[in-house]
């Protein structure tokens, strides 16, 4: 545990175990009485004071009250990590309700199923996903677009009745029958969660708490709550929105002083070179950490930081805990787990729970009387997953699921029981995924199973099949249908088609026998093997960190299971090889081995300064192509659509409007436009420009074409990605506008609702500038960076173009408020072409509507062809 030279120097006042028996809002009330004006939460775009998240909340709470009545209730939030997550969370336990997260990101299939368990009073969604739930099957559920219909302030909190054993939560996992399950727990719980986490880490009022993970997560319930309970800072930063380089920038530019991830981004954040200085606590839970982590502590981080690693799942909370020091000696090559907290019990225990000796590996097992009330709308699998103890009131075990042994009265944990997979600290049963494949056509029998990881990398999913016979079986088909039902992590990298499954003499599955996947596993590509050393040494790095071997030089980064994070990770490892800096967005600018290592021996001139210019491939016999993300999207989105564009397509993309986020406020549509047109012009100084713009950067596309014109500059191609009349309401149909409005709750008096919410956003930021806060950072303004947007959006005035215009729009959405949809589209210029892309928005960028996307643009681009081509918009 932390020593008392440490607590002392945080001014740490223990959280009191009484202190436990209240609700988590009762809890928060007493923070906001002690310190209203200390601040809350801290985010790149918001600070907010205690007083200004409780007016958030209490406004939250009652218009939740007025939708709803009063009452508990499930509340579905469908929100991205951020400020306004943590509000909303408050608020919905403030109205008496629990909330219940969903993941935007996710298929649509396990949306509903989600939905259709929980059956919500209200989805709560922001501007990132209020088009996407407002088809994703919720029925009659009513849908509330928070950022579009801002609550009204109100006085004071609606006086609610509410329990320390109500109901706080219900998080859904993976089920062992394929199902997703949901957890559901009390305000009691979780106060004793955040008592221990409190207690065990010495979290005082001047300590500021990262909260990386997505919503989704139950691990993000111990960083909010123990940091705004205990009069801390809540630091929230969206990894996927924003990237890695941005995230290491902001912990320490917030000065953060606990972090707190699972292992894999721990090592991916130091990765991007520098020091924390100001980090105390690393705490890393989720997936085992190493021995390599330790290193990595003593190379970034101050001689005293802590590194506390423990076990905690969502139905025990934290369970045990280990802390050391970049000097504390190691037995072996991962981190023990540590010791049981207060109020836990510990047992080692074998297949009939009976109780295991010392250094005997078994099954960990849990007993506390601060377990989760158990599982949602299911009471056989609560009675036979939470056992009471018996002559002990209260009590109950759960047995973990999870591996481990005591050695020294030491915890260490080994893994799984039935050998499931641990993706990104998100356990996730192989049934689940098993269940999916079984439900494709030619598949028999399958077997999935979790196949390497290492200290940098997780493992991968590896589907063995029997068929029931016919033509060859298409992978690149069987994942285009596996992404409707699974999120992408959970979409086996490999299949290995089997004539028969091998069997024990006991009729079991034997796994031992089963080929490996790198022998047999099949693929949709034929990959070119690398040739020269360095080659080899970058496919080397690629297969540890992706967990896939042989991997061609032509291979695709991002179609053999990379993303963001593992980007990272290679960049890391490339600098170590070869003695120079790698960018990690290198990776997604040239995603194969034989571009990175083109690109590398290319001269400098073929990289943009601009910070927000991302260059995803330089090379290629085609007009070069500029595409305007949304701001704030952070351009990773948009790479698998870049990848099916072709190599001879170069690809340039703006992240954030052209000017560095978060926007100064007053920003223009004009501004963005000028500042985008500046660094093109660095790009591509002469002839004419081909443009694709990305949902809100659709309308910075079209007043880019109209500036480059002004300026005499051809625009070749206008192209616009997932627009929806809120982008373009002067410019649509009446009769869509109308439908569309009415559809999203858009009324006048929501619109008049709006402006009242920015004027009064306008006079904070006034007098926040009169009187800012000295531990404020010097980028997080009280003006967000969504108020920002809007704001410019609202302001501008867009016209008609007068050339062609390829819009490329989802057919679902589109569908709900238009019976022609051709018509209304007609307005944006002289000559509007109209692709319907099957399935909603997000569908538009990810498999299998992305190829389909991909395809529409590439048309509008034939129109341009190569550079020496004199077609363009006349």
């Amino acid at each position: 545990m932390i020593d008392d030279r440490f607590a002392a120097a945080t001014a740490f006042m223990p959280f009191l175990r009484s202190d436990v028996e209240q609700t988590l809002v009762a809890r928060f009330a007493q923070q906001v009485e002690a310190r209203p004006d200390s601040p809350a939460v801290l985010t790149p775009f918001e600070a907010w004071t205690y007083a200004e998240l409780d007016a958030r909340v209490s406004a939250i709470a009652a218009a939740i009250l007025d939708r709803c009545g009063y009452g508990s209730a499930p509340i579905a939030l469908a929100l991205e990590q951020g400020a306004p997550l943590a509000a909303v969370m408050l608020g919905v336990l403030a109205a008496g309700k629990f909330y219940v997260p969903l993941d935007s990101s996710e298929p649509r299939g396990r949306q509903e199923a989600v939905l259709r368990a929980c059956t919500p009073a209200l989805v709560i969604a922001d501007e990132g996903s209020v088009d996407r739930f407002a088809t994703a099957g919720a029925g009659a559920t009513p849908l509330w677009s928070i950022s579009a219909d801002p609550p009204a302030p109100v006085a004071r909190r609606p006086e609610v009745s509410i329990g320390r054993n109500d109901a706080a939560y219900v998080y859904f996992t993976s089920g062992t029958t394929g199902r997703p399950k949901g957890v559901i727990d009390s305000h009691r719980n979780v106060l004793h969660n955040v008592h221990r986490y409190t207690n065990a880490l010495h979290i005082a009022p001047d300590d500021r708490l990262t909260l990386l993970q997505p919503p989704i997560f139950s691990g993000t319930v111990s960083s909010l709550f123990s940091a705004l309970l205990s009069g801390a800072v809540l630091l929230p930063f969206d990894v996927r929105r924003h990237g890695l380089g941005r995230l290491a920038d902001w912990i320490r530019r917030s000065r953060a002083t606990i972090y707190h991830s699972v292992p894999s981004l721990f090592r991916a954040v130091v990765a991007q070179g520098g020091e924390f200085p100001d980090v105390r606590v690393v705490r890393l839970e989720g997936d085992g950490a190493t021995r390599h982590d330790q290193q990595l502590l003593r190379r970034s981080f101050r001689p005293d930081c802590i590194l506390a690693h423990g076990l905690g799942t969502t139905e025990t909370g934290l369970a045990c805990q280990f802390q050391l020091r970049c000097d504390t000696p190691l037995r072996s090559e991962r981190l023990p787990i540590g010791y049981p907290l207060p109020d836990i019990e510990l047992r080692i225990v074998d297949d009939k729970g009976d109780a295991l000796p010392e250094g005997t590996v078994g099954e960990i097992e849990v007993t506390s009387e601060f377990l989760a009330l158990g599982y949602w709308r299911d009471s056989a699998m609560t009675d036979r997953r939470f056992v009471a103890v018996g002559g002990r009131p209260g009590l109950r075990r759960y047995r973990t699921g999870d591996l481990g042994v005591v050695r020294d009265g030491q915890l260490s944990h080994l893994g799984r029981v039935d050998g499931g997979i641990k993706i990104n600290g998100r356990f996730v049963s192989t049934l689940e995924i098993e269940s999916a494949l079984s439900s494709l056509d030619p598949v028999r029998h399958v077997v999935v199973l979790p196949f390497g990881g290492s200290d940098a990398s997780e493992p991968q999913v590896v589907a063995y099949v029997v068929l029931a016979g016919g033509e060859p079986p298409n992978f690149e088909r069987w994942r285009a249908r596996l992404a409707d039902r699974l999120p992408a992590h959970l979409i086996p990298s490999q299949f290995v088609p089997l004539e028969a499954l091998p069997l024990t003499p006991h009729g079991k599955i034997d796994v031992a026998a089963l080929p490996p996947p790198g022998a047999g596993g099949a693929r949709s590509t034929v990959t070119t093997a690398p040739t020269s050393e360095a080659e080899r040494r970058v496919a080397n790095a690629w297969e540890e960190v992706l967990g896939q071997r042989p991997i061609g030089i032509d291979d695709n980064f991002f179609d053999r299971g990379g993303d963001s994070l593992k980007a990272a990770i290679v960049a890391a490892r490339l600098e170590h090889l070869f003695k120079r800096p790698v960018r990690p967005t290198l990776l997604l600018e040239t995603p194969t081995i034989r571009g990175l290592l083109r690109t590398w021996d290319a001269p400098p001139a073929c990289h943009a300064a601009e910070r927000d210019l991302v260059v995803f491939r330089a090379q290629g016999a085609r007009r070069p192509l500029f595409l305007i993300d949304w701001p704030g999207g952070g351009g990773w989105q948009l790479g698998p659509l870049v990848a099916r564009l072709g190599d001879d397509q170069p690809c340039y993309g703006f992240v954030s409007g052209g000017i560095a986020e978060p926007w100064p406020p007053h920003t223009t549509i004009e501004q963005l436009a000028s500042a985008i047109i500046d660094a093109i012009s660095g790009v591509q100084p002469e002839g004419a420009i081909a443009l694709a713009g990305h949902c809100y950067g659709a309308i910075i596309a079209l007043e880019v074409a109209h500036e480059l014109r002004r300026r005499g500059r051809d625009v070749a191609c206008l192209a616009m990605l997932a627009i929806s009349p809120r982008d373009f309401p002067t410019l649509v149909s009446p009769t869509a506008l109308d439908r569309f409005r009415l559809l999203n709750a858009l009324t006048p008096r929501d619109l008049w609702r709006l402006l009242k919410r920015q004027v009064m956003t306008r006079a904070r930021v006034v007098r926040t500038r009169k009187g800012q806060p000295e531990d404020a950072p010097d980028e997080a303004p009280s003006f967000t960076f969504t108020v920002a947007r809007e704001q410019a959006a609202r302001m501008h005035r867009p016209t008609p173009y007068a050339g062609h215009v390829s819009c490329i729009v989802s057919e679902r959405p589109l569908r709900a408020w238009i019976d022609d949809p051709r018509s209304c589209w007609s307005n944006l210029g002289q000559r509007v072409t109209l692709h319907l892309v099957p399935g909603d928005e997000r569908e538009l960028l990810t498999e299998p509507g992305v190829g389909t996307t991909a395809a529409f643009l590439r048309q509008a681009l034939d129109r341009v062809g190569r550079p020496e081509s004199s077609q363009h918009d006349g």
